[in-house]
């Protein structure tokens, strides 16, 4: 394959502003989501997704955003290990893996859900990361070609 040599335009103004408004919206959404996931529909894909495609749009809003792959990467590893060690807490206590060890709170509060809740922030955390990550990898391949 030839690399095609293009220039990348810059973002209009509009691209910009409605970008630099929707951003913290759109992220503090994906966060609600993913917090809320155990009271309401959705949870931690759905949140995750979210918060991936607010960083896009900021991406396609700034134009050359620098996305740092080392700390994506370390998020996403970090939001694994979570996962696993939420999960191995029920194989400590003594259940299964996943097993809810540290029993239930008020039904309809935040805490109500055991170790849902967190479940639902590390698995957030890691396709949010690993969508940022995909997006980052073909934005990169792009300039190559």
């Amino acid at each position: 394959m030839e690399k095609k040599n293009e220039e990348v335009s810059e973002p209009s103004i509009i691209v910009k502003s409605v970008a630099r408004v929707v951003f913290p919206l759109a992220f503090t959404y994906g966060v609600y989501i993913f917090v809320h996931g155990h009271l309401t529909p959705g949870g931690g894909f759905q949140g995750g997704t979210i918060i991936a495609s607010s960083i896009i749009l900021l991406y396609l809003g700034f134009g050359r955003l620098k996305i740092s792959e080392t700390l994506v990467t370390a998020l996403e590893s970090l939001a694994a290990l979570c996962f696993i060690g939420l999960g191995c807490i029920g194989i400590i206590k003594g259940g299964n893996f996943l097993w809810n060890a540290v029993g239930l709170g008020e039904q309809g509060t935040l805490l109500s859900a055991g170790i849902l809740g967190p479940i639902y922030v590390a698995i957030g955390i890691k396709v949010g990361t690993e969508l940022t990550s995909i997006f980052n990898n073909m934005r990169r391949k792009s300039y190559e070609y």
